[in-house]
């Protein structure tokens, strides 16, 4: 019996995917950025867009919500304040303009 079918039985919700395997399936890293002294006190998708060049602050928030964009190897908000020492990692290419 699945994991869904099981919780099914019981009368849980199903449909929920496990984090852990999504952190698995990343492409590897295009950018990896180390959060300095100085940056620290930015948020993760104004970041982004300052330094990565061909992102926007929307296209890096939609990048943090669906993944591609993690801060430490785990998966956070667009609004994340970033901390000295943080290492946020970008495995995705930015969308191109139409």
């Amino acid at each position: 019996m699945s994991d869904d079918a099981a919780m099914a039985a019981m009368g849980l919700p199903t449909g929920f995917r496990d984090r852990s395997i999504e952190a698995e399936a990343l492409p590897d890293a295009l950018h990896t950025i180390a959060i300095s002294q100085e940056q620290a006190g930015a948020k993760l998708a104004k970041h982004i867009a300052t330094v990565v060049v061909g992102w926007s602050r929307n296209a890096a928030a939609a990048a943090v919500k669906e993944g591609h964009i993690r801060v430490n190897g785990e998966q956070s908000g667009a609004n994340q304040v970033l901390q000295s020492g943080d290492s946020v990692t970008v495995h995705a290419a930015p969308p191109v303009a139409s």
